[in-house]
């Protein structure tokens, strides 16, 4: 069975009027007429708020989970 998979996407100008609008962790927002194109929710901050794909690190991601230090 195929699945179809759609992600969001808009202008800046668009994604600029979202201020309350909180991508889930993981979710890939799509930005039309930028480069770098797209940024990643972490589920904690409004898409305003997070950094665009190429400025913060996979191994610093931002996570709610409690981290094991043992």
């Amino acid at each position: 069975m195929a699945k179809t998979m759609f992600l969001k996407h808009d202008t800046a100008a668009n994604w600029a009027k979202a201020v309350n609008f909180v991508p889930k962790k993981g979710e890939v927002i799509i930005y039309d007429d930028m480069d770098p194109p797209f940024k990643i929710g972490d589920g904690i901050h409004t898409v305003n708020e997070l950094p665009f794909s190429n400025n913060f690190k996979w191994n610093s991601f931002p996570t709610t989970e409690k981290e094991d230090n043992q």
